[in-house]
């Protein structure tokens, strides 16, 4: 099951980079292929965590079964608010590519921990690797308030001419 989690991870992550090269290159973006594809990622995002979650919770011989799942919600929820934040800010008109794992860090990171060494020994190098990338999706959310607090002060004090 380690192995099949492993390469159906590096299968997602590799055709959620694809996609939006292949639109750009072959100039085919569109608002309707940008929506629907950040929309696919938001499900992706959390079919990722879900489907490790219920790895952790029904495999046999888990350690920390319990911390695990609970984990893998909190690094949904992380997974989803770092992604909303960039949307709203931009759909203020503000730029929010900040912090230290934007999404294709968290999903490359996850996808080459589970290639590389699968679930480890009771599932603890999968478990170590999503409390790691909970950590840094926690972190890059207080980095993209923080930036957008900023940027919103800036705007406001500009005018609603500097807005536009």
């Amino acid at each position: 099951p380690s192995l099949v989690l492993s390469f159906v991870i590096t299968a997602f992550v590799f055709s959620d980079t694809i996609d939006g090269i292949m639109a750009r290159e072959s100039g085919g973006s569109t608002k309707w292929g940008a929506y629907l594809d950040s929309t696919l990622d938001r499900i992706g995002d959390g079919a990722t965590f879900i489907g490790i979650g219920t790895y952790l919770l029904l495999a046999p011989g888990i350690a920390y079964r319990e911390a695990a799942v609970v984990l893998c919600m909190v690094a949904t929820l992380a997974s989803l608010v770092v992604s909303y934040e960039r949307a709203r800010a931009e759909g203020l008109g503000l730029d929010c590519k900040v912090g230290i794992a934007q999404r294709a860090e968290r999903i490359v990171g996850l996808g080459l921990l589970s290639l590389l060494f699968g679930a480890g020994p009771g599932g603890v190098f999968l478990e170590a690797g999503v409390a790691i990338l909970t950590l840094l999706a926690l972190i890059t959310i207080v980095q993209r308030a923080v930036h957008v607090h900023g940027a919103a002060n800036a705007a406001d004090l500009a005018g609603p001419d500097a807005r536009q």
